[in-house]
């Protein structure tokens, strides 16, 4: 019964190491993804603009003005790793907010144990 547990638990553990890995894969690609076709977009338009600035600036800044909430919604998947690793951290308190010290930085306390060496008390 208690191999069955264990094996269970095994293949959950590897499940969750894995799927966290792809997930990590799909967030880097996805952001890399999005900021190629951010800078294309940017310098097609910058490109087109400088052909015949007069009539296109105009155009362009009336749109960005328009649809600037777009701009922010791109945001979030660029900076969300950065964003949840700060909203982790963050613990509430009425007059603020504090942030934590994350988990896997904090200092752990050295558990090794010296016992005296028989040789340098004789010696001495």
């Amino acid at each position: 019964m208690e191999d069955s547990e264990n094996a269970t638990k095994s293949r959950f553990e590897r499940f969750d190491t894995f799927s966290d890995r792809w997930l990590k894969a799909a967030e880097v690609w996805s952001v890399m993804v999005l900021v190629t076709v951010l800078w294309i977009v940017a310098i097609g338009t910058l490109v087109w603009i400088l052909k015949d600035p007069t009539a296109r600036l105009s155009p362009v800044l009336r749109n960005i003005n328009d649809n600037w909430k777009a701009f922010l919604l791109l945001l979030i998947p660029i900076f969300y790793r950065t964003m949840k690793g700060v909203l982790q951290r963050v613990k509430k308190l009425p007059w603020g907010m504090e942030a934590q010290e994350p988990e896997d930085e904090k200092v752990q306390p050295n558990k090794i144990q010296v016992s005296p060496n028989p040789e340098q008390e004789e010696k001495s």
